[in-house]
C-alpha cells in the first residue's frame, strides 16, 4: 500500500528548485481602483504562499512615485506574513509612473549583497501610464 503527503511532494519540489529573489512592483495608481487592485492582491496571496523559505520577496508601489515596501525578504513563515499584510493595506491612488518604479527594482537587483541563483522582476500593472512617452529605460 502507497500513501503521498502533500507537504512531501512540495518540500520535495523545492529542494529541486533553484532559489528565487522576486522583485514586484505594484502599479496602485488611481486607475487600479476595484477589480484591477482585488486581482493583484488575489494573486499575491497566491504567489506568496508558492514562494519557498529560500526564496526572497521585495514589494515596491507606485503611483507616481515609487516606494519600497519591503526589502528583499526571506519567505520563512514571518516573512509571508509580513508581505501579506502589506500587500492587503494597498490602496489605490495617483497617477502613473512606471519608469521610475522599475528603476527602483533594478537598483534593489544591484544593491543586493547576496544573490539567489534565479532573479526576476514582476510587473503588475494595467499599462496606463501618463508619462508613457518617456518609455520605460
Amino acid at each position: 500500500q502507497a500513501s503521498i503527503r502533500g507537504r512531501e511532494i512540495v518540500d520535495n519540489a523545492e529542494r529541486r528548485r533553484a532559489p528565487l529573489d522576486l522583485i514586484c512592483v505594484i502599479d496602485k495608481s488611481g486607475s487600479m481602483y476595484g477589480e484591477k487592485i482585488k486581482l493583484v492582491k488575489k494573486t499575491f496571496g497566491f504567489l506568496i504562499d508558492e514562494l519557498g523559505k529560500n526564496d526572497r520577496l521585495s514589494l515596491i508601489e507606485f503611483e507616481s512615485d515609487p516606494r519600497r515596501l519591503i526589502g528583499l525578504t526571506r519567505m520563512t513563515a514571518a516573512g509571508k506574513k509580513k508581505a501579506r499584510t502589506v500587500v492587503k493595506s494597498l490602496k489605490t491612488n495617483g497617477g502613473t509612473d512606471i519608469a521610475k518604479a522599475m528603476d527602483v527594482a533594478f537598483d534593489t537587483i544591484k544593491r543586493r549583497k547576496y544573490v539567489n541563483t534565479v532573479t526576476s522582476v514582476l510587473l503588475l500593472s494595467d499599462g496606463l501610464d501618463g508619462d508613457a512617452l518617456h518609455g520605460v529605460r
